[in-house]
């Protein structure tokens, strides 16, 4: 998956020094997430987004259709109640331990 950092941040008219400095972050390190040369920590990817008046979701460009599936779900997701969110997290616990171990 690669990151669409760079599209909002000039639809934003930024430059990577401004970003970088409301990110908490350096310019050199952003450039490298905009290339793809580095990955970024899902609390970095947070901050941008937020900075740039995005979702977290709308950073990242899926590259096949499994991918923007997931997006879709963060989508959904991050749109739902603390508390829904809570009642998923354990229906999903739920259902992983019923399925019981996976064979890799």
């Amino acid at each position: 998956m690669r990151y669409r950092i760079r599209e909002h941040r000039k639809a934003r008219k930024l430059t990577l020094d401004q970003l970088a400095e409301m990110v908490g972050t350096s310019k050199g390190y952003l450039s490298d997430l905009e290339t793809g040369k580095r990955a970024g920590g899902i609390d970095m990817i947070r901050a941008i987004a937020q900075a740039l008046r995005v979702t977290e979701a709308e950073i990242f460009t899926p590259e096949n259709e499994e991918e923007q599936q997931m997006l879709d779900h963060v989508a959904v997701y991050q749109q739902l109640t603390p508390e829904d969110r809570q009642a998923i997290a354990r229906m999903a616990k739920g259902l992983l331990a019923a399925s019981g171990p996976k064979s890799g």
